[in-house]
């Protein structure tokens, strides 16, 4: 690139040093730019899950759950429905699951599906980003997704997670979910142990599970 940026001045016309070389380089960098220098963020596809992408994501799933010990029964690892999620969210009323797309590979998912027998609340579900991939905002922007799309049809967005997820727990806090002191239905995940609610809203507490 420098070598390159050299030959675009030579080109150029005579310049002094108070000519306005930097006229000159911001020609080169326009003329230049390419996806090789645009930030990996910015070459993030995000977008609703594809047949084609179930096996992938279920790879995902079950490898973050791996790494986190929690490769047990009652956690998603073994749910009926995760190697054809995308036929599984199809077939729900007001539900999506997309993922993020790194050059071709899917690194991250996370999904919204309404929480059986409750009005009105919804479940973020399987929101996982590949190690290799992580510190890099995918979890943000599909959550950012998720409660965007969850808040035209739902009033209260529900999670399960685990102790052992700290780093996922921590960034639930921070967008709004707050602690329930037990799991809202006796669903398949009874392996988890950290339940939290967020008001779709504003900023009201759950109603009292009793």
């Amino acid at each position: 690139m420098a070598c390159e940026l050299l030959v675009h001045l030579a080109r150029r016309r005579p310049i002094t040093w108070k000519d306005d070389i930097r006229a000159a380089v911001g020609s080169f960098m326009r003329q230049n730019v390419n996806s090789a220098l645009v930030p990996t963020m910015n070459r993030m596809l995000l977008r609703p899950i594809a047949d084609h992408d179930d096996a992938q994501v279920r790879t995902l799933v079950r490898s973050c759950l791996s790494r986190a010990g929690l490769a047990i029964p009652g956690t998603a690892y073994f749910d009926p429905q995760l190697p054809h999620l995308t036929a599984y969210y199809a077939g729900l009323d007001h539900a999506r699951y997309w993922v993020v797309e790194v050059e071709g590979h899917v690194v991250a998912g996370a999904g919204i599906a309404p929480v059986p027998g409750i009005a009105g609340t919804c479940e973020l579900q399987k929101l996982y980003v590949d190690a290799a991939y992580r510190g890099r905002g995918y979890a943000t922007a599909l959550m950012d997704q998720a409660i965007a799309y969850a808040s035209q049809w739902y009033q209260w967005c529900y999670l399960e997670t685990h102790t052992k997820l700290a780093v996922a727990r921590s960034m639930y806090v921070r967008r709004g979910f707050k602690p329930l002191p037990r799991p809202l239905t006796a669903g398949e995940h009874q392996a988890m142990d950290h339940w939290a609610i967020k008001d779709l809203s504003g900023n009201r507490d759950y109603p009292s599970q009793g």
